[in-house]
């Protein structure tokens, strides 16, 4: 059927070439990205009626194991480092190591113990492998539709796949969702 061709199923269009559909009654367009920036802050003591958070920590790694392998005169040569691991800036002594091996044998400037670490010391902040999946569940009140807001009403609209942000002070929650 129609709606196949368009979601859903392999080889559909939103499989091809990624992105979302946005349907209304007599026209469906093919958006890369749905919503905009809102601006619309929700935040605890404020607009807030309840949170719940779900932490995935599953596939959450807290260290690497760079390597490179390196062909010289026709022959390979494996470079590693002595201490084997390099660690996430949230690991804890103690923790269960949860490590991937991270091949860095396409990286020109790497050619010794000493250019493997150098390369590897910044794949935690380049990458958020590190930290773990948040499902935030949030509940609020629109405060367009209250009295003292009323005239604030078109200010703080939101729609779906609109971006907001999400304060709770208390637990140190600082964060972006979307719609």
């Amino acid at each position: 059927n129609a709606l196949s061709c368009i979601g859903g199923v392999e080889g559909s269009i939103l499989d091809t070439w990624r992105g979302e559909i946005e349907r209304t009654t007599n026209k469906i367009s093919m958006l890369k990205k749905r919503g905009t920036d809102s601006g619309v802050a929700i935040a605890y003591r404020k607009n807030m009626t309840g949170l719940n958070i779900n932490t995935d920590t599953l596939d959450m790694v807290n260290a690497i194991m760079p390597y490179a392998i390196k062909t010289v005169n026709d022959s390979d040569t494996v470079i590693s480092l002595q201490e084997s691991y390099i660690y996430s800036p949230n690991y804890k002594t103690g923790d269960e190591i949860n490590a991937v091996e991270i091949d860095y044998s396409s990286d020109e400037n790497v050619v010794d113990e000493i250019t493997l670490r150098n390369a590897s010391k910044n794949y935690f902040s380049s990458n958020t492998i590190n930290e773990p999946k948040l499902d935030l569940e949030i509940s609020f009140q629109d405060l367009g539709q209250t009295e003292e807001y009323k005239m604030f009403q078109n200010m703080n609209r939101i729609f779906i796949g609109d971006t907001l942000s999400v304060f709770h002070t208390e637990l140190n929650i600082e964060a972006t969702a979307r719609m």
